[in-house]
């Protein structure tokens, strides 16, 4: 094999790993809007709008400890959440169907009239089911 052979080689074996990371990159905006899109369903107490972000049998595990879809409703019911930003996310594809999008959460919100955690890191576990990215596993940690 000539260098100019090699060098074509490697460029083309390299082509796949540009344009996996540019899709990767285009999956990665698209959840961080879905995981967002949840916290404003949260925030004006829309619970069709949260319902339709993630799965039927969603495990949320958080301060409060585990609780699933049964619980949205006393939870719009009990929390409010004035502000929220998300930021420096991070995607991790698992299969073409599953990612893993972990992210960090700043907000001003109170469960039960008492402060929720200021700042989280929280993962949003996605499967994508009929076309649509779903949240199937929502976990959150409390950081300074």
């Amino acid at each position: 094999m000539t260098n100019s052979s090699r060098a074509l080689a490697f460029c083309v074996s390299a082509f796949p790993l540009v344009a996996a990371s540019q899709s990767e990159s285009v999956l990665q905006k698209l959840l961080l809007a879905r995981s967002t899109a949840a916290y404003e369903a949260v925030q004006k107490g829309d619970l069709p709008a949260l319902q339709a972000l993630c799965t039927p049998n969603i495990m949320e595990l958080g301060a409060g400890g585990l609780s699933d879809a049964t619980g949205f409703p006393d939870m719009l019911k009990q929390c409010k959440t004035n502000s929220y930003a998300l930021s420096d996310s991070t995607l991790r594809i698992l299969t073409p169907t599953s990612a893993v999008l972990v992210y960090r959460v700043k907000q001003n919100a109170t469960c039960n009239g008492k402060p929720e955690p200021a700042s989280e890191i929280n993962t949003d576990t996605f499967v994508k089911q009929d076309g649509k990215w779903l949240v199937s596993i929502h976990t959150e940690i409390v950081t300074p």
